[in-house]
């Protein structure tokens, strides 16, 4: 009998499963229930919706109403945190919601049902409450390290502080944030919401002990100490080095952090954070708009004959920067080899433009200390004879370092003091050292060499 039983009962699985056949089911139960013995196993596979369990049966009939109540109910009702209700549930974006004396409670199918309380509230009211960026409330309010309170949200955390007030931490930030510790870690309180950065894409939010970026390219990356502190002095993300790609890590010399195009590195001997570029060349052909002071039709060499070049240097207050040079395009390998062994060396240069940043004056170009090289003109001192510069293959190095003298003048003004070769100061170019070395071994010929020495002064033919 059993096993004529359960072949009915698995045909009707297979068979009745159209719309409506819950009745047939029930009916099927009963008379299972006459016929089997009590206790049988077989009894205990035929689906019973009574015996759903009760969770089950209440969320099928959950309203806003009723879950709003719920809750309202286990905070202790009108005598509870919340006082008396003073507004009926109504809907509201993404959701529903009832006022009452003190907070708010909110409820959707996926979140369940929540209050804001004090002092969220009018943090959250001010952002748009349930419209805005935060979502919806998924958690009471609870306490965090550091003494921070924190109430959950769809899309973000909020944390409070009586110092801080209310700040939330959204998205990519919120995951790195959690991941360092959140309120307990590293990172500390947050301090500021995240907000635009000065780069359109880039969100920046602040932290008692750091802060963090994120860009859709680079993630969210934290930056902390030293190297925040370095990183803000430089403009943070709108500076030339860009955003943070990776995160900071312990190395032989100290710390380093790397960015789009430089690294910021923490050096303990040197005890400082400083600019680090890997050495590189660009190299363009200038357009005639790119050199409008110093190229002028006639000139023995034209704007094609000519190459922009931009490439690292180290500076004298230790960091590296990027210069652009204009050379004719046949020296662009020597010029690249010099600047190369000079960064090698911490050899260091003061700045490094082309000579239209200066409307192509030479004598401000050398009162500035720029190191440059084409610029179409007469000899400073002699308006009689065409430069070398005129043609791309000279170029003038620390030019306050490097004095030129004439028969009645030492340009520029002031750089007397650097006459004296034998004092060695930083940025004087002395033989042997990275740049005259390079430059000799390359035939490169040093204007030292002059009865009226030029001693920032190398040329490809010596003139």
């Amino acid at each position: 009998m059993n096993e004529a039983i359960t072949r009915a009962v698995s045909s009707w699985r297979v068979r009745d499963r159209r719309p409506g056949s819950m009745p047939s089911l029930v009916l099927l139960t009963c008379v299972l229930s006459l016929l089997l013995p009590p206790g049988s196993a077989l009894a205990g596979k035929v689906p019973n919706p009574a015996a759903a369990p009760a969770a089950t049966r209440v969320a099928q009939a959950v309203t806003p109403e009723a879950a709003i109540e719920a809750r309202y109910q286990q905070l202790g009702g009108p005598a509870g945190v919340l006082g008396p209700a003073t507004s009926p549930v109504v809907a509201v974006p993404r959701g529903y919601r009832r006022v009452y004396a003190h907070g708010h409670i909110y409820y959707s199918p996926d979140t369940g049902a929540w209050e804001v309380l004090e002092p969220f509230l009018g943090y959250y009211l001010g952002l748009g409450a349930s419209a805005s960026a935060l979502g919806l409330p998924t958690s009471a309010a609870y306490t965090s390290g550091r003494g921070a309170r924190v109430q959950n949200f769809y899309h973000s955390r909020v944390y409070w502080t009586p110092g801080t007030g209310a700040q939330s931490v959204y998205g990519p930030t919120l995951a790195r944030y959690l991941a360092l510790g959140g309120s307990a870690g590293s990172m500390g309180v947050p301090t500021a919401s995240e907000h635009a950065g000065k780069v359109p894409g880039v969100r920046v939010t602040e932290f008692s002990s750091g802060r963090i970026w994120y860009s859709p390219s680079t993630g969210a990356r934290e930056i902390r100490g030293s190297i925040l502190a370095k990183y803000l002095r430089l403009g943070a993300e709108a500076s030339w080095i860009g955003l943070p790609t990776a995160y900071m890590r312990g190395t032989s010399y100290g710390y380093r952090q790397d960015f789009q195009r430089a690294s910021l590195q923490a050096i303990h001997r040197l005890r400082g954070v400083y600019i680090r570029v890997a050495f590189f060349t660009s190299v363009r052909t200038p357009r005639a708009s790119d050199i409008p002071y110093t190229y002028r039709s006639g000139c023995p060499v034209p704007p094609s004959g000519l190459r922009i070049l931009t490439l690292p240097f180290r500076s004298f207050g230790g960091d590296d920067h990027l210069g652009r040079i204009v050379v004719r395009a046949s020296v662009v390998p020597a010029i690249r080899t010099v600047f190369m062994n000079a960064q090698a060396d911490s050899w260091v240069i003061r700045k490094v433009y082309p000579v239209d940043k200066y409307r192509g004056s030479d004598e401000a170009s050398m009162a500035a200390d720029n190191t440059s090289a084409f610029n179409c003109r007469k000899v400073t001192g002699n308006p009689y004879k065409l430069s070398q510069h005129s043609y791309g293959n000279a170029i003038d190095i620390n030019t306050f370092e490097n004095p030129y003298v004439t028969a009645s003048r030492v340009y520029p003004p002031g750089s007397q003091t650097y006459l004296d070769r034998t004092n060695v100061r930083p940025g004087m170019i002395v033989r042997g050292d990275a740049v005259e070395r390079t430059m000799r071994g390359l035939g490169w010929p040093w204007g030292a060499r002059w009865a009226y020495p030029d001693y920032q002064h190398f040329s490809s033919n010596g003139r």
